[in-house]
């Protein structure tokens, strides 16, 4: 596996630009569309080295997509695209800071390069499997929550005579300066879902897509919490509608 992600790294730039001709070449295609697709992604699930007094959630975020594709046979089309991406969490104190947490909301934006084959195509269903690569950048991040207030702590004693902290909690809300961590705004990784479509007429269709975004390298929400690298799993679902632009 290690070998291939590195093969794929070194090469990425003339895949991409193999995808671009692809798509600027008139002869090669017969059919030619835009894509436009809405919907939610979310981070998969990371609890490795996640301490016992917290609890770290997943939570899903908008997935605005559009892209260009290019027919080059009777089953096969190439897609290129911009998405824009939020990927959310929170992290939930437990235990004597019970009321702690904090919610972290990142955007992306991704450049994906899709290969889209159909293998069922029948009473206007079709049915395709997507396989490619992608591109992010981190654009901005803000996180908000509620954080203890040092200042204005009461203690109690309770039945068992052990002391209990009661929290006085100050909410809180603000961006993240990703300056300071800039080589960890960059992510690239491989795409694999479906799509099923419905054709409507000849120049619309409407289409359903599940689709999974493995990142090849590692990378932190947040700089400045001392967390572990993640990989940057996601799964994203939309709904979107496909217009055919015939060539004369």
């Amino acid at each position: 596996m290690k070998i291939l992600i590195k093969i794929i790294e070194s090469q990425i730039t003339n895949i991409l630009l193999f995808s671009i001709l692809v798509l600027l070449s008139k002869h090669s295609f017969t059919q030619s569309s835009i894509n436009l697709g809405l919907g939610y992604c979310s981070n998969l699930s990371n609890s490795e080295k996640v301490k016992p007094s917290q609890s770290i959630s997943m939570l899903k975020g908008i997935y605005i997509s559009s892209s260009f594709g290019k027919k080059i046979n009777k089953t096969s089309i190439i897609k290129v695209g911009i998405n824009y991406a939020n990927k959310n969490y929170s992290i939930i104190k437990t235990e004597k800071f019970k009321g702690v947490s904090h919610k972290f909301i990142n955007s992306y934006l991704k450049f994906p390069v899709i290969l889209q084959t159909t293998f069922y195509s029948r009473n206007r269903i079709s049915i395709s499997s997507n396989f490619g690569y992608y591109a992010s950048y981190w654009l901005f991040s803000k996180t908000k929550g509620f954080i203890p207030n040092l200042f204005d702590t009461e203690y109690s004693i309770d039945d068992n005579g052990q002391i209990v902290q009661k929290l006085s909690l100050n909410s809180y809300n603000r961006e993240v300066d990703l300056t300071k961590n800039k080589k960890n705004r960059f992510d690239n990784g491989l795409i694999i879902g479906l799509n099923v479509s419905h054709q409507l007429s000849n120049n619309l269709s409407l289409f359903i897509e599940p689709l999974f975004y493995y990142s090849l390298k590692k990378t932190k929400q947040q700089h400045y919490l001392k967390t572990p690298d993640k990989l940057n799993q996601t799964i994203a679902i939309l709904l979107g509608c496909s217009f055919n632009l015939k060539e004369k």
